[in-house]
């Protein structure tokens, strides 16, 4: 670096941009500085305000230098040809915009972000100069000190890919990367500077939104770099966009969860045109595959168990499957699924599909193996075939009506996931016990002691009244609850209040 102009003459060498290596070697060299490479943290040095603006111990080599604040910033008044000293740019207040004065408690820190410069031959007041601008904007700013741990970058606008990425990825050991509606530049700039085998979470697609992210990410790495990986998803729009990753499965030897989303299915993408390549998924590890078919066009196909039959020949290791979509009809065939997910440990699924005989179909799934040994049931309900109690939901409104057609002994696997409640009406005679909500709303008077016996109000921590809770009983209620966080009213307050208040004091 030159700190003179006059100091090596006029005809001397711009300076350039290098990187160098352990062995002191030069890996890299530019005319130009990298915008990766412009983040500086910054502290003032010296006093802030000054009474007066002296001027016998500055220098060139001070006044230019880049690894502190340069005396423009220092003195801005100074710089900008004033007699006086302006407020310091540097500080902010709450509002987010410039101030005069440090920060209090609550207030951004002081963070300078970088303008991308290179090295020039203007004259200034010392000669050469590097244009070393640091652009204050109040938009994404930067804590000085970012923990370690697992570094999150999800990158969906121009405000969020800044000298974040540059700065914080030197203090995280582990990244979770979700690259969903991200901008080409700013996806140039993350696959740029992160290491891949730091990343142990990621998020890819290619859809129109992003058309080819898949391809131009493994351009940038070989699949086989993500050593850490632990969860995979892929969005997919066409049909080969994820074959390459795919193929490549065995060589994620940390892969824990994949997900795969498509929105035009083509049969599932890989199924039909890649029969005979995908033989290389040998994984020594349990690995959950969610396979997730959402927004299917009319002329695309749907699911079918020579689709699902080819994926589970190729994930012999797999231990849990969770399927959700629309799916053909023979998809219904309890006898094929014995055989198919006879290695797994956990399967639930949701097929929309629609079921001429119903009857038959449950009885295929009413076998040794699903209820015996695997224990595992399923329904029929609104043209859906799923699993239970996976897919029965855990928020209910009472009366509750189980599906009519269930392979389930009883229906107590319809409640005991339930932790969400909305009351409209219990009677005593109601069989069904609820041992798990936590979300109590309440919209009738209910008399307490058939609450008390048909749900632990120990474990409530939300409650919601209505207006038409009587206020003797809206009272009482909390009183029974020894969790309860948070009461949520839905009633005149004042009217509220005043009853309750009356009932209190009578």
């Amino acid at each position: 670096m030159y700190n003179s102009y006059s100091q090596y003459g006029l005809n001397a060498p711009l300076p350039k941009y290098s990187e160098v290596g352990p062995d002191g070697s030069i890996l890299y060299q530019s005319d130009q500085v990298p915008t990766y490479a412009s983040t500086t943290y910054l502290q003032p040095h010296g006093a802030v305000h000054r009474s007066q603006l002296d001027m016998t111990d500055v220098r060139t080599s001070d006044y230019y230098r880049t690894f502190d604040i340069p005396e423009r910033f220092d003195r801005p008044s100074w710089w900008q040809g004033y007699t006086k000293v302006e407020s310091h740019p540097f500080y902010r207040t709450t509002n987010q915009e410039y101030g005069a004065y440090k920060p209090e408690v609550h207030t951004m820190p002081s963070v300078y972000r970088f303008q991308p410069h290179s090295f020039t031959s203007i004259r200034s007041i010392g000669g050469n100069f590097r244009r070393n601008g640091f652009n204050t904007s109040t938009i994404s700013l930067v804590p000085k000190e970012v923990p370690r741990g697992t570094l999150p970058i999800s990158l969906g606008s121009p405000r969020q890919a800044n000298p974040f990425i540059d700065a914080a990825l030197v203090f995280y050991t582990e990244y979770s990367i979700d690259f969903i509606s991200i901008l080409k530049i700013h996806f140039d700039l993350v696959c740029h500077r992160i290491r891949p085998d730091q990343v142990v979470f990621l998020k890819l697609q290619d859809d129109h939104n992003a058309p080819c992210q898949i391809q131009l990410f493994l351009s940038y790495f070989r699949v086989e770099q993500f050593t850490r990986l632990r969860s995979l998803t892929l969005t997919l729009d066409v049909s080969d966009s994820g074959t390459q990753i795919f193929l490549n499965l065995d060589k994620l030897s940390s892969l824990e969860s994949l997900s795969l989303m498509s929105y035009e299915t083509n049969g599932f993408y890989f199924a039909r045109r890649y029969d005979n390549d995908i033989d290389v998924t040998q994984q020594d590890n349990t690995i959950l595959v969610k396979i997730l078919i959402k927004r299917v066009r009319p002329a695309s196909m749907t699911l079918s168990m020579d689709t699902i039959e080819l994926l589970l020949s190729k994930l012999p290791q797999l231990r849990h499957l969770v399927l959700t979509g629309p799916a053909n009809g023979n998809i219904a065939n309890g006898h094929c699924w014995e055989i198919l997910a006879m290695n797994l440990i956990s399967f639930d699924f949701k097929f929309i599909i629609e079921v001429d005989r119903i009857d038959l179909v449950l009885e295929s799934f009413r076998s040794w193996s699903w209820i015996e040994h695997k224990r595992w049931y399923i329904a029929y309900k609104e043209h859906c075939l799923l699993t239970v109690p996976y897919y029965t939901g855990i928020t209910v409104k009472l009366p509750l009506h189980p599906p009519i057609y269930s392979t389930a002994p009883d229906n107590t696997l319809f409640y005991e996931h339930i932790n969400h409640l909305i009351l409209s009406e219990m009677s005593e005679e109601d069989l069904h016990h609820f041992h798990h909500v936590k979300l109590l709303d309440f919209r009738s008077s209910i008399p307490l002691e058939i609450l008390q016996m048909k749900i632990d109000l120990n474990r409530v921590d939300c409650l919601i009244l209505h207006s038409s809770i009587e206020p003797s009983l809206a009272v009482l209620i909390p009183l029974v609850m020894p969790l309860l966080k948070v009461i949520g009213l839905y009633c005149n307050m004042k009217e509220f209040l005043e009853n309750a208040r009356h009932m209190y004091y009578h």
